[in-house]
């Protein structure tokens, strides 16, 4: 029983760390919609959600929508983590990866060609992620 209500509170706390991911313009219709101001960066809109009781169910099942979560079941918690999950492999896609050299005795080429190739694999598996 002890352990279930450690667990407890800590099953409760919904992480809402990627808020800030997000654009302004998906940010301020969830603080209108809780009735807060909607002035700000991305980062004051996001701390002022956090701040006042993080997001509802409805909101993050919108919020699945709009970021292309296809599994809109389970609880907030869950929801969030996927959300989060979606933001952060779309974060990962978009950053620049660190320009490969070539292998030693390649011409440059050459090396230049493996490189586009690589973008090229990187590129169609994110597409196939986001299906």
């Amino acid at each position: 029983l002890e352990e279930y209500l450690e667990a407890a509170p800590a099953a409760a706390e919904v992480k809402l760390s990627w808020l800030e991911r997000l654009p302004p313009r998906q940010l301020k219709p969830l603080c209108e919609e809780k009735g807060l101001p909607t002035y700000g960066n991305r980062e004051a809109l996001a701390e002022r959600l956090r701040a006042n009781g993080g997001l509802s169910v409805a909101q993050l099942k919108g919020l699945c929508e709009t970021v292309g979560v296809t599994n809109k079941q389970g609880s907030k918690a869950e929801l969030a983590q996927r959300i989060g999950a979606k933001l952060e492999a779309r974060a990962a896609a978009e950053r620049p990866e660190r320009e490969e050299l070539p292998e030693k005795g390649l011409p440059e080429e050459e090396g230049r060609e493996e490189r586009r190739e690589q973008e090229r694999r990187r590129e169609q598996e994110r597409r196939e992620q986001e299906r």
